[in-house]
């Protein structure tokens, strides 16, 4: 769960759209001090990572003109070297943006209703985070965990803003950690115009796919593809116990546990172990460095769709690394385990 739970303006960075249609229209003025003019600046989306325009400063302003399809989307405005970027919401709109060389960040933006209600929201996260430090600097227990708090803060806003872009890219960063039902009563509260916007339309992929997997259930198959692009099933790998790791390359935790999963790789493969790792990367050339690197022996895929993996969304998952550990019935006997835990389960198992 922590690493899912960002600040909301580093959500809005990683959470950009694409679009290919465009209907009328925005005009972005801005005013930036510190900068030389001819400095160029481009406004940027993402997922893929899309170029929208680009323009250069002329006595310390600048302006973007242009349209979008959906009703609101998060986009970034930065230099050539990404040294300043500022995230915002961007709708068809007029919107004036006042930045300072090496402050981007703190930028004032007006014009846009969605990076207004957006703005509200972080004050409440804030104020929530500052609680928090206040209790902790008093050496005091929260009455509640300030992550909780905010986890409540953002439902609260998902049903309260049925209309607004911001609470289906809530539902999506989020939507995994609150789980199934939850997630798909507050969807259903939301517009349907905002429904079919491309954060809404991960959402339903999600719904769609996800399954409660508990232990004692019955383990999932799917299909994906390997580092040579053969598709591989969960149901083709033949072991006593089988490992299933959703990992990433860029995952801090997630290498730092391969090392000691491959040592328990190598003591159990010949009594019957198995794994078989599911990347949630977006970069091809990432994952196979990072496998060749750690010497991963085993079976990989990945369908480099990032968090929106189709069997992530399967199992459920909301936090990397994590596992599930399937028997030779295929049913799940373990979840979560790592390190210690699982080679004393596999001592257990496979002694």
């Amino acid at each position: 769960m922590r690493f899912l739970v960002f600040s909301i303006s580093i959500l809005l960075t990683l959470s950009l759209i694409s679009f290919t249609c465009y209907s009328r229209g925005y005009t972005i003025k801005g005013s930036v001090s510190g900068l030389r003019d001819s400095t160029w600046l481009y406004l940027r989306c993402g997922k893929p990572d899309t170029l929208i325009d680009s323009c250069r400063i002329l006595n310390g302003t600048f302006q973007f003109t242009g349209s979008i399809s959906d009703t609101a989307i998060p986009v970034y405005l930065h230099t050539a070297s990404y040294s300043d970027m500022i995230a915002f919401w961007l709708e068809n709109s007029a919107m004036d943006i006042t930045l300072q060389a090496g402050s981007f960040r703190t930028g004032k933006i007006s014009g846009s209703l969605t990076q207004q209600a957006i703005d509200e929201l972080s004050k409440q996260v804030i104020a929530i985070r500052s609680q928090k430090d206040s209790i902790h600097k008093d050496n005091k227990l929260p009455e509640k965990n300030s992550e909780q708090q905010e986890m409540e803060l953002y439902k609260a806003w998902v049903r309260s803003h049925p209309r607004s872009p911001v609470s289906v890219s809530l539902l999506s960063a989020y939507g995994k950690h609150w789980g199934i039902d939850t997630t798909k009563a507050l969807f259903e509260n939301i517009s349907p115009e905002i429904q079919h916007t491309v954060f809404g339309k991960e959402v339903s992929t999600y719904l769609s796919l996800a399954r409660n997997l508990a232990i004692g259930s019955k383990y999932e198959d799917f299909e994906q593809s390997n580092t040579q692009d053969k598709p591989i099933k969960l149901s083709q790998v033949k072991a006593r116990y089988i490992l299933l790791d959703f990992w990433a390359s860029w995952c801090i935790p997630c290498r730092h546990e391969n090392i000691g999963l491959k040592r328990t790789y190598d003591a159990y493969k010949n009594k019957g172990f198995a794994i078989l790792g599911v990347s949630l990367d977006n970069n091809k050339k990432d994952w196979l460095e990072a496998i060749q690197k750690d010497e991963l022996a085993w079976e990989n895929v990945c369908d480099l769709k990032g968090f929106q993996n189709q069997v992530a969304l399967m199992y459920n998952v909301d936090a990397i690394p994590t596992n599930f550990l399937i028997d030779e019935k295929g049913i799940i006997i373990a979840k979560k385990l790592r390190g210690k835990a699982l080679e004393d389960k596999l001592k257990e198992l496979l002694p």
